[in-house]
């Protein structure tokens, strides 16, 4: 996942996951209920399924999580908040795609050592 390399783009993903449990480990799970609530179950299932990732737009996750918590993870990162929202709506589907290759997402345990893996730190972003 190339957007994964870019150290800012993995700052606002795990900033993401770890405001979705409020500071815990990230947790996929967790924003996967988030999107589905706010009406976008179709494409976050699409991207945990074994078929096509369906895309979401900025606009579209913004209005899922909130400007709040969008904003917050866009002020930690350093760009505005409409940039920080369309980065994030390009490389969650990938994401979530690749933690759950088999359709379903893994335990909890599984899922850390997986973003690990991915982020190369196991505490996500320093404040």
């Amino acid at each position: 996942m190339q957007l994964l390399q870019n150290p800012q783009v993995q700052q606002m993903v795990q900033g993401l996951l770890k405001q979705m449990t409020g500071g815990k480990s990230p947790d996929v799970s967790q924003l996967l209920n988030q999107l589905t609530s706010s009406g976008l179950g179709g494409q976050a299932q699409s991207w945990v399924g074994t078929g096509d990732n369906e895309p979401i737009t900025g606009e579209q996750l913004q209005e899922a999580l909130g400007t709040d918590a969008v904003t917050q993870v866009a002020e930690k990162a350093g760009i505005a908040p409409e940039a920080a929202a369309n980065e994030l709506a390009n490389v969650l589907p990938g994401l979530v795609d690749t933690l759950s290759p088999n359709g379903e997402l893994p335990n909890a345990q599984s899922l850390q050592d997986q973003l690990t893996k991915l982020f190369g730190t196991p505490s996500g972003p320093q404040s």
